[in-house]
């Protein structure tokens, strides 16, 4: 698990949550950097950049293309 979940900080949170938010938190990071899909979901931790991507959209609510689109500075 990754080492910043820690229960005092985040008593409500379970570690499995937590570092899925933290995944995609670092993940939106790179995808505004303009680094392809199937890097980003293997920098955070998945194999499958379709799986990332399913997991993407129903967290944030949009596709990694449409995200990407809206937020690339």
């Amino acid at each position: 698990m990754h080492d910043a979940w820690r229960a005092d900080r985040h008593p409500a949170t379970p570690p499995r949550k937590y570092l899925t938010s933290w995944r995609l938190s670092v993940a939106r990071g790179l995808m505004r950097q303009a680094r392809p899909l199937k890097s980003v979901a293997a920098a955070v931790g998945y194999q499958s950049p379709e799986a990332f991507g399913r997991l993407f959209t129903k967290r944030i609510g949009q596709t990694p293309a449409e995200w990407t689109r809206v937020h690339r500075g």
